[in-house]
């Protein structure tokens, strides 16, 4: 990045990590927001989960602590896509700040390993809270089912897994990094 004429690709890669990671940050505050409003309406989501086939009986009680504990995955999900975006955020001042000639032998990649490290931060906390959603969608199969919670728990696992340490975009990253 540094060795570049122009950096304006670079910033606009940054650019774009940041608009995606701030979608998903609006959108845990907005899932938050309606889990509050059906906390408050407990009674209402009670009827409707007795309406769905095999659905395990509950009380208000049980609804209510069911969304408290999906509003806290929420808050994590929120806080780690939040800080996520801040890493984000210290990556782009540090590309500004960047000089364009450095004085000391090594300096240059000291200052292009401690942007990798920002920016790879920002990543794993990206994917945590992106990780968080997935098995927040997850739960909601508990409002309905045990075995529905541990069924999507599992099936969230396995994609997870597949995607992970299985997927052709691992495979073609692990071979370009093999030719590099």
């Amino acid at each position: 990045m540094l060795d570049r004429d122009y950096q304006i690709f670079d910033a606009t890669l940054l650019g774009l990590l940041i608009k995606s990671v701030s979608f998903f940050t609006s959108g845990a505050i907005l899932i938050i927001a309606g889990l509050a409003a059906a906390l408050g309406a407990a009674a209402e989501v009670l009827e409707i989960t007795t309406q769905v086939p095999y659905a395990v009986d509950a009380t208000v009680i049980t609804i209510q602590i069911k969304v408290l504990i999906l509003i806290s995955v929420f808050i994590y999900v929120f806080f780690k896509l939040a800080w996520s975006l801040r890493q984000y955020n210290f990556a782009v001042v540090m590309m500004g700040a960047a000089a364009l000639e450095f004085e000391q032998e090594g300096e240059k990649k000291r200052w292009a390993n401690k942007m990798g490290i920002i920016i790879d931060r920002g990543g794993v906390h990206f994917n945590e809270g992106m990780r968080g959603f997935e098995f927040g969608l997850a739960y909601l199969g508990w409002f309905v089912h045990p075995v529905l919670f541990i069924a999507a728990t599992t099936l969230v696992l396995l994609v997870l897994f597949r995607r992970e340490f299985r997927s052709n975009v691992l495979r073609a990253m692990q071979e370009w990094d093999q030719n590099i």
